[in-house]
């Protein structure tokens, strides 16, 4: 009776589950297993399928092996993998590892809020200050104090300014510093500060990035800018120091604008100062220079197209 039993469960598994008592889980063990013993071994011995099933029916389903990996290769840099996978860790343990790595991943990806810097000018400060030596007889009404002021980045003192700004852009302005340099000779004891005019600092409010301008033969002792949007008129020395030139620059751009030669130059006896402050005109644009004991000289300057760049984030409001 038992083996009759058991072919008729081999030739038509689902009617018996059908009629069985058995719950759905167990019945649907049974129909899994059967299949997979016919199709392994179709027309080979069937008394492991039969035992397979009564074990079933009066055991329930016995406990999988963990499957080993068939497509590894064993050498050193998969050893970790294999041994783990051959042990039958679960592979949901490696999800810990892979939510970091994308929760790292996520973090850097957002959008990080660009810093806001603060900068500004302190108040007005007088100083010590000798002027260069111009002439061998000194004028007395040559000043013997300089005005200058703290460039304060984020609540900082980052350098000293002199005189008036000069706005280039909404967040672009230029200011002349002031240097405290020591004046003391190498067999003198102590320090001798001296306060002295240095070259002019470009600002960026944005960035609070500060910059030293490197323009064409401009010379502290000598030169007085006179700017007028990104451009900057002076008198300069060239770099011989027997000529001084009319120099026009461009913010932005290497080669001067203008380099004429207006007179010869002396260090020892020159007039000062050496230009008088030089004359913009807008339309023709043109620029108008005043050398001491010389005519008056102008010189057209053509395109005004910027050729300042300001790194960052522009402004939202136009």
């Amino acid at each position: 009776m038992g083996d009759a039993l058991l072919l008729f469960n081999l030739n038509r598994p689902r009617r018996l589950i059908e009629r069985s008592s058995l719950t759905h889980v167990a019945s649907r063990t049974l129909a899994e297993n059967t299949h997979r013993s016919e199709v392994k071994n179709p027309e080979g011995d069937r008394g492991t399928t039969q035992v397979n099933i009564v074990w079933i029916l009066h055991f329930g389903r016995p406990p999988r092996r963990p499957r080993r990996p068939t497509s590894i290769q064993n050498d050193s840099a998969t050893k970790p993998l294999v041994s783990r996978l051959a042990l039958g860790y679960p592979r949901a343990m490696a999800c810990p590892k892979s939510l970091g790595v994308c929760a790292t991943l996520l973090l850097l990806c957002l959008p990080v809020a660009a810093k806001v810097h603060s900068v500004g000018l302190g108040g007005w400060r007088k100083v010590p200050y000798n002027a260069p030596a111009a002439t061998s007889s000194p004028s007395p009404d040559e000043p013997t104090s300089l005005r200058v002021r703290p460039l304060v980045v984020d609540g900082q003192v980052k350098d000293w300014t002199t005189g008036e700004i000069h706005e280039i852009t909404d967040r672009t302005f230029v200011a002349r510093r002031a240097v405290k340099l020591n004046d003391a000779l190498p067999d003198e004891a102590g320090a001798h500060w001296l306060w002295v005019l240095g070259p002019w600092l470009l600002v960026d409010r944005s960035s609070a990035h500060i910059s030293v301008l490197h323009l064409p033969d401009f010379d502290p002792a000598v030169s007085e800018i006179v700017w007028f949007r990104d451009y900057a008129a002076y008198c300069g020395v060239n770099a011989t120091g027997k000529h001084l030139y009319a120099v026009v620059s461009q913010l932005g751009v290497r080669r001067p604008l203008v380099a004429k030669a207006l007179s010869q130059w002396t260090m020892d006896d020159h007039p000062t100062p050496a230009c008088a402050p030089a004359t913009w005109q807008r339309q023709p644009l043109q620029v108008v220079f005043h050398p001491t004991n010389s005519a008056a000289v102008s010189y057209h300057i053509f395109g005004l197209a910027s050729a300042l760049i300001e790194e960052g984030e522009s402004p939202d409001e136009p």
